[in-house]
């Protein structure tokens, strides 16, 4: 977790010299950082100070962002500095864009507005998707990522089991699911490049509901297009007075259709190996602790009870 007490004001000044921009504007510390502190400078920019795990993806983010420049909506990058050698945390200087985070109107919006506000948001999530990531010098453009994830979920699964605070009766349960099923990756989708966080909290829409940016790329990934829906289901699951998961798939129709039943099979892998992540990582939004309890309710709901089996038609 980042020290929100920290104030890191008078780093500022000195990261828009390096990115030869004026210094004078107001610094005002932005709420919304919660892996990284986030401050603007007048209306102009945005300085990103990576304090936070947040930090060490600076770089995969800022690629990202230059490689999408002009095909996806997003801020303008002016400067970025991931080495440590000149400031003691990566930074990044952005546009700073007009508007407000979705999630700051969401609940005061219509369905039909949600809708159109989701229809604009996947658009974008659709270029993002059709980029050539391969020529994204972060991403290994011979990696085949079925191997990648298993290697990946071997890695979280041996820090598991190194550590005795973790309940490893629950670590049982997901890597027998795990080996059980893994052979399903398989049948997923060829990978994509995916933001993997396109929550109401990272598009910024003007006041008539126009998308502006989609912003923080810091989670994006090479990974079958399917796990990007997932997310934006979840995540508008997890807002208060969600809509329901009908409403949900008639949304994103025309972009993902829940009809494939193998899918089940690998989003529970998804969450297999996300729960392990979660457990074992410092993540600057949660503490292991919180993770852990979030794994055994998920353990309950999603394993146990087969609480997404409303996602799939049942084979």
């Amino acid at each position: 977790m980042i020290d929100h007490a920290l104030d890191l004001s008078s780093a500022v000044p000195p990261v828009l010299e390096a990115a030869g921009l004026p210094t004078g504007g107001a610094i005002v510390r932005e709420e919304d950082g919660i892996g990284n502190h986030v401050y603007r400078v007048g209306d102009d920019y945005i300085v990103r100070i990576g304090t936070g795990s947040d930090g060490k993806e600076f770089a995969k983010s800022c690629a990202v962002m230059r490689a999408v420049e002009g095909q996806v909506k997003t801020q303008r990058l002016y400067y970025d500095d991931a080495s440590c050698r000149d400031f003691e945390y990566p930074v990044m200087v952005c546009e700073y864009v007009h508007g407000k985070p979705l999630k700051a109107i969401w609940h005061d919006i219509s369905n039909t507005q949600k809708r159109n506000c989701l229809h604009q948001l996947l658009e974008e999530l659709h270029c993002l998707h059709e980029t050539e990531w391969r020529r994204i010098e972060v991403f290994d453009s011979t990696g085949n990522w079925e191997a990648e994830r298993e290697q990946q979920l071997q890695a979280v699964l041996g820090k598991a089991r190194d550590d005795a605070t973790i309940d490893q009766v629950l670590v049982d349960h997901f890597e027998a699911f795990w080996n059980e099923n893994h052979h399903m990756l398989r049948t997923s989708s060829a990978p994509v490049l995916v933001h993997s966080d396109a929550n109401v909290s990272n598009v910024i829409f003007t006041r008539d509901l126009r998308l502006q940016a989609l912003i923080d790329f810091d989670d994006c990934e090479i990974a079958p297009v399917e796990t990007e829906y997932w997310n934006v289901t979840f995540e508008l699951l997890d807002e208060k007075n969600p809509p329901s998961l009908n409403e949900i798939k008639a949304w994103l129709r025309g972009y993902y259709e829940f009809e494939d039943p193998n899918a089940l099979v690998r989003l529970k892998l998804d969450e297999v190996y996300w729960n392990l992540f979660c457990m074992v990582e410092d993540l600057s939004w949660r503490s292991k602790r919180t993770s852990r309890a979030e794994a055994q309710t998920d353990y309950q709901e999603i394993f146990v009870k087969d609480s997404l089996q409303d996602w799939y038609p049942r084979s």
